[in-house]
């Protein structure tokens, strides 16, 4: 993998690699001792073998259909802006792994397959993870959707040519930089993370979340991508005011110790919320992969809770099943 063809000039950029720059990376650093400390624990609380057909709402959206948020599975978001189509993360594979042959299975079905999509404009990614960087589903989306656009943070663009994505579908952003593209405009903004696809190759490239404005409807959507809780959310309300619709994780977050500076807790999602002076949230990241150590349903009754304890409607913050669509 080549890292870049263009190194970025900025603060969070240094020595070949990408960094949170309001974090101590000797903090954040994942070493292999930890890394085993949290495998061998025996906090893991088992998911149901099998979750209810019924948690599952089987629909594809109307090519006609305009103005809309669908819930697919884990955080893969398709919105309809202004007649723009738009999906996030988008992952259809049974597994959330190298190949899709390892990793975490899938704990429900999807509402739909891609082939099922009657158009797509564009992708929106937020990092490399194969939990977010499905390369089948890409190919997949790639293939049925000849003219499909990727926006993607920086330095990502050569993992989506190895998968055979052609360098004119391909715009890379650095935190803060926008794109205008069918009248719609999509910045790139901060995000608490971190990337890697393999052992040599640790945040070679970027991470971010979105903000997608469109001025026909004008309507502001953020998309958080996979974000621990930072002070970067205030820094983004700073910047765009605030949001009709936030699409923010509230899954795999356990245990704190190892997980909080990657991936938020219900509670510091409702805080997100609450930063980025958000009319409505949406819960993203939840009930599809297990990839840490609370139940199935945690997510679901630690946000609720969360909420009360902030004195907030459910309807403020709401928590999806998958296929649902606002």
């Amino acid at each position: 993998m080549k890292r870049f063809q263009d190194p970025p000039v900025s603060d969070h950029f240094k020595e070949g690699r990408f960094f949170v720059p309001w974090l101590d990376q000797n903090i954040v650093r994942v070493s292999i001792k930890n890394l085993l400390k949290w495998r061998m624990g025996k906090s893991n609380i088992p998911w149901p073998k099998e979750v209810s057909p019924d948690f599952v709402i089987k629909q594809t959206p109307q090519e006609d259909q305009k103005n809309f948020i669908q819930f697919v599975n884990h955080s893969t978001v398709l919105m309809d802006v202004g007649g723009i189509r738009l999906i996030t993360d988008p992952l259809f594979s049974d597994r959330a792994g190298p190949k899709n042959m390892l990793g975490p299975r899938r704990a429900h079905a999807l509402p739909f397959l891609p082939q099922d999509l009657g158009r797509l404009d564009f992708v929106l990614l937020s990092h490399n993870h194969y939990d977010h960087f499905d390369a089948k589903a890409l190919q997949k989306l790639s293939s049925l959707f000849p003219h499909l656009h990727f926006i993607v943070p920086h330095s990502n663009g050569p993992y989506l040519k190895e998968i055979g994505i052609r360098k004119d579908q391909i715009t890379e952003l650095d935190w803060w930089e926008s794109v205008k593209v069918k009248g719609i405009n999509v910045s790139l903004a901060p995000a608490q993370h971190w990337s890697r696809r393999n052992f040599r190759d640790r945040n070679f490239a970027l991470w971010g979340s979105f903000v997608v404005e469109c001025s026909k409807t004008q309507r502001k959507i953020y998309f958080a991508g996979d974000s621990g809780y930072g002070p970067h959310f205030k820094e983004i309300q700073k910047k765009w005011d605030s949001f009709d619709f936030s699409l923010i994780p509230v899954g795999a977050y356990e245990p704190r110790w190892f997980m909080k500076y990657s991936h938020m807790n219900p509670e510091e999602a409702v805080r997100a919320h609450l930063d980025l002076n958000s009319k409505k949230s949406i819960g993203i990241h939840h009930s599809c992969f297990k990839l840490t150590d609370e139940a199935w349903d945690d997510p679901k009754k630690d946000l609720f809770k969360a909420l009360e304890k902030y004195g907030l409607e459910k309807s403020h913050f709401l928590y999806p099943k998958p296929g649902e669509i606002f």
